[in-house]
């Protein structure tokens, strides 16, 4: 059972609601008497645990008439079964002429055989827990509701809870009398073994040694859990194996845990076996080619849900993934995981891998008139903005494209060397890229994107975006 799974499933902890109402005449002495106790809610007629978890929630209310204002009754509840549990009951603000005291939470162990009379051993069994109801106003009835926990059943089998109201003898030593009793009963089954899901958190290879690693471990070692981050990566280059990303895995079961039985032991204690495919790109077990062997588009990944990190993020034999690129295809890469026992389907993750720019989808500018000689802010240059995409298509946030002219006398220029005929742009990191032009001389001119800085070895151009140059402005300031 997971760090999480005792205050996850104590929410839905066994609720046992005590008492039914009023009565409509007081007995006419000063004593404790007229008790009643019921149960009510769905777990007090059908309820079901798993091993080591809670049971489900349950109301109830108790109700007494107080002769006198030092009259005082005690609630009690005990679980017995076949393993053990712990039981636990709070009060509640729905209350009437009473003050309560809780004591806490304490592990029942009566025997079987005293179930009948609320788990009173020899008068007073100090392992229940217990709640003294103290009357405020003497001559009337008191009313009190509890919510009534039951969990970390520790086998198999059916427990009994029983809860009682009682009052205490006079004497020097406490001695209790049950006045009322009522008792329901919690069905617990294994906890499930067989993986039925899995988790992943995939980290750029670029920046894992940046915290990108250690922070998937955390997630995987503290919680059990882990979550992926979006990880875009180049193609590369074809024949070359390029780590890109890193995969961390869990492997839970179909209660959404990844720890089972009495020892609370990892479901895939002894590793389980994942078969893994990659539609694009390459995989191999470990980080960073750690086996040695050429990455292929298939692996055998062998999940134990370790919790111990190593350097270079290494989670345990064969339990992590690397995902190369090697000039492949761009696009969204989808990740496949199937238990290698029965082929059933786990879950899947993705990396997107980027290409060369193949495209431009928007083309923007601060304007499409300037003038020249200007004084003002930005006169000689304007930026012609662009989102470029690869084939996929993806958003690219790197790379380099061309800017043509149809005039550069006009506006724009030419590259560097004689064989540049256009001048190169940066796509930026935010997936624009904002290529600053120079403006020349008053005229028109008609710019173009490519993706080389010749014509001959450009394979896509543009749409046309056309700037017109005005003669000198003066500024009016």
């Amino acid at each position: 059972m997971s760090t999480k799974t005792s205050f996850k499933r104590l929410a839905l902890g066994i609720v046992v609601a005590m008492g039914l109402g009023f009565f409509n005449s007081a007995p006419a002495t000063a004593a404790v008497n007229n008790f009643a106790l019921t149960l009510s809610g769905t777990g007090a007629t059908s309820n079901t645990a798993i091993v080591n978890e809670s049971a489900t929630a349950v109301t109830a209310t108790t109700s007494f008439f107080a002769g006198a204002s030092t009259d005082s009754a005690v609630v009690l509840a005990s679980v017995v079964g076949p393993g053990t549990a712990t039981v636990k009951f709070r009060a509640t603000s729905d209350s009437s002429n009473v003050s309560t005291g809780l004591t806490g939470v304490r592990q029942a162990s009566c025997a079987a055989a005293d179930v009948a009379s609320g788990c009173d051993v020899g008068g007073n069994d100090p392992t229940n827990i217990r709640d003294t109801m103290t009357v405020i106003t003497a001559g009337a009835e008191v009313r009190q509701v509890y919510t009534v926990q039951a969990y970390g059943f520790s086998a198999v089998g059916t427990y009994t809870i029983t809860v009682r109201v009682a009052t205490v003898d006079a004497g020097a030593a406490e001695s209790l009398t049950t006045q009322k009793y009522a008792t329901y009963s919690v069905v617990v089954t294994a906890a499930s073994t067989e993986p039925v899901s899995i988790k992943t958190y995939t980290a750029s290879a670029a920046t894992a040694t940046a915290g990108e690693t250690v922070t998937a471990l955390y997630h995987k070692g503290r919680y059990g859990a882990s979550t992926d981050s979006a990880v875009v990566v180049s193609t590369g280059t074809a024949g070359t194996y390029t780590p890109v990303a890193v995969v961390f895995a869990n492997l839970f079961a179909s209660n959404g845990e990844t720890r089972t039985g009495t020892s609370n032991t990892n479901i895939c204690n002894t590793a389980c076996d994942v078969n893994v495919t990659i539609d694009r790109g390459y995989i191999d077990v470990g980080v960073y080619n750690a086996s040695g062997k050429t990455p292929t588009a298939s692996e055998t990944m062998k999940v134990g849900n370790k919790t111990g990190a190593g350097t270079s993020g290494l989670q345990g034999t064969d339990e992590t993934l690397t995902v190369y690129s090697a000039g492949n295809t761009a696009g969204v890469a989808t990740i496949t995981y199937r238990l290698a026992s029965n082929g059933a389907l786990l879950g899947t993750s993705t990396v997107t891998f980027t290409g060369v720019p193949a495209s431009v989808s928007q083309m923007y500018s601060n304007d499409t008139i300037v003038s020249i000689g200007t004084t003002l802010a930005g006169s000689r240059t304007l930026t012609l903005n662009a989102i470029v995409k690869d084939s996929g298509p993806t958003t690219l946030k790197s790379g380099t494209v061309w800017v043509y002219s149809s005039d550069t006398k006009v506006a724009g220029s030419r590259g560097a060397t004689s064989t540049t005929v256009a001048q190169s742009c940066s796509i930026g990191s935010t997936g624009v890229a904002a290529c600053s032009i120079n403006v020349n001389d008053t005229g028109t001119a008609t710019l173009t994107i490519r993706d080389s800085h010749t014509v001959a070895a450009s394979t896509w151009v543009s749409s046309d975006w056309e700037v017109t140059v005005t003669g000198k402005q003066l500024n009016p300031a």
